[in-house]
């Protein structure tokens, strides 16, 4: 007879499955956590599944709409 020993984090990830849960890493800790929640449970980082990427494209598209805006409307 075997015994299988579940880790914490395995454990989280079946009953996210099973739950259906939008599910990402932790840009800080890597650890899984529920896609919208606005502070890590694990490392206390804010918006831990916003990637600073996201944050750079967002940025670019709010200047180039600025850009153009003050190019043709002024």
């Amino acid at each position: 007879m075997h015994i299988v020993i579940l880790t914490s984090a395995y454990k989280e990830s079946i009953f996210s499955f099973l739950k259906g849960l939008n599910i990402e890493n932790c840009r800080n800790c890597k650890r899984e956590i529920e896609a919208n929640v606005k502070k890590c449970p694990y490392c206390g980082i804010l918006n831990p599944t916003i990637k600073i990427k996201d944050v750079w494209i967002g940025i670019a598209v709010v200047l180039g709409f600025m850009s153009f805006y003050m190019l043709f409307f002024k």
